[in-house]
């Protein structure tokens, strides 16, 4: 069972964050597929299994990006 959330992105500038973000998040076991959007500074987030907001926040952070779940739109 798989579920997909949005993350709030900040301090994204540039293609080179977008890239830097969608590495990190692939790189991550639990994390099934990522599509960045610079122009929203939003990350969509296809988890394999229960989504983990704090591994994706503390993920994040550590390159510089802090994050948060977004709010539903």
């Amino acid at each position: 069972m798989s579920e997909t959330v949005e993350y709030r992105v900040d301090e994204m500038a540039c293609e080179g964050c977008v890239a830097t973000v969608t590495a990190c998040l692939q790189a991550l076991p639990a994390i099934e597929a990522v599509q960045v959007s610079l122009a929203l500074g939003r990350a969509t987030v296809q988890w394999r299994d229960a989504p983990d907001d704090a591994l994706v926040a503390e993920a994040l952070q550590q390159k510089g990006f802090p994050a948060r779940r977004a709010e539903a739109r």
